[in-house]
């Protein structure tokens, strides 16, 4: 895989029939940068759409995925607006608390910031100094817990959803 040091923002993108980035177009590539160590599992299109025709259940899964990640996606969208700094940051570590947990519905107890402050002050709207300021305030109220260098720990998940809410 290439590296990719100067990459800022990563944004994903499904395509539209109107403008040649349709995602079944015939041309269509794809780009990823892994913001952690990361495995990649590629299968060709046609091997695909042939499991898929295969074991039905297997698109019904999927489909579910998509759409609980669409619904995440959503609600990560308007816990970022309108919202104040501290409920912007708990929905943001919440959202990745359940993106790195294996049952989406309940939060990982620990995870990675793969951002840098900066980057996430950017994506809730907010200064890199109120980034820092509300992180040692959940640390604090012993809500969250910082190990190493991105690592957090979760103490307090229903408490994070409060907050996030």
């Amino acid at each position: 895989m290439k590296q990719s040091p100067e990459v800022k923002l990563v944004t994903s993108q499904t395509g539209r029939n109107d403008d040649g980035t349709d995602p079944y177009g015939p041309n269509r590539n794809e780009f990823f940068v892994a913001l952690t160590d990361s495995e990649l599992c590629v299968f060709p299109r046609r091997e695909y759409e042939r499991a898929l025709e295969r074991f039905p259940a297997l698109g019904r899964a999927l489909l579910r995925r998509s759409s609980n990640d669409l619904l995440e996606s959503r609600a990560l969208l308007a816990a970022v607006t309108g919202r104040t700094a501290a409920q912007r940051l708990a929905a943001f570590l919440l959202a990745l608390a359940r993106a790195a947990s294996p049952h989406h519905r309940q939060p990982a107890s620990r995870f990675d910031l793969v951002l840098t402050r900066g980057e996430i002050a950017a994506l809730l709207g907010v200064t890199i100094e109120t980034v820092s300021r509300q992180l040692t305030k959940l640390e604090k109220d012993r809500v969250i817990r910082r190990e190493r260098a991105r690592g957090i720990r979760v103490e307090d998940a229903a408490r994070l959803a409060t907050l996030a809410s």
